[in-house]
């Protein structure tokens, strides 16, 4: 896959995935009473809850296992198994191409920057995050970005 180099180790690949139905998926089982997943206040580094980032996210990893019992649950599983399937072979890329040996997975999270929601200036690497890989992707066409 052809991807777009724009500093040291900072790539971009463009219309990788359709998110078709994922995001409806999402909303609705998240507002469900007692949802499989839920949207929660995302944290910073250490764990803690910060003004510096005002997101909310949703953990994936639940819907990523084999043996979901609940049917309205499935088709959401169904989306996000088939954007997985395409995302991961690019990390898998990225990662030989800048050998990078990783040893832990945080796995993935969806995050929602609604009604001026931000996540200010940062690092993802740092003494209280040992993060080495971050991947971004735009579930929506047409998505303007912040600073």
């Amino acid at each position: 896959m052809r991807f777009t180099q724009h500093a040291t180790s900072i790539v971009q690949y463009d219309n990788i995935f359709d998110a078709g139905k994922f995001i409806d998926l999402l909303e609705a089982e998240c507002s469900e009473p007692w949802g499989y997943l839920s949207w929660q206040r995302s944290r910073v580094g250490d764990a803690q809850i910060s003004d510096i980032r005002t997101s909310l996210g949703c953990e994936l990893a639940p819907i990523g296992q084999e043996d979901i019992k609940i049917e309205r649950v499935k088709p959401l599983a169904d989306e996000w198994k088939s954007i997985w399937s395409k995302i991961d072979p690019l990390v898998w890329e990225y990662r030989n191409y800048f050998e990078l040996e990783l040893q832990d997975d945080e796995g993935y999270r969806v995050l929602k920057y609604a009604g001026g929601a931000e996540y200010g200036a940062h690092h993802d690497h740092a003494p209280v995050n040992s993060r080495t890989l971050s991947l971004v992707a735009f579930l929506k066409p047409g998505i303007v970005t912040g600073k």
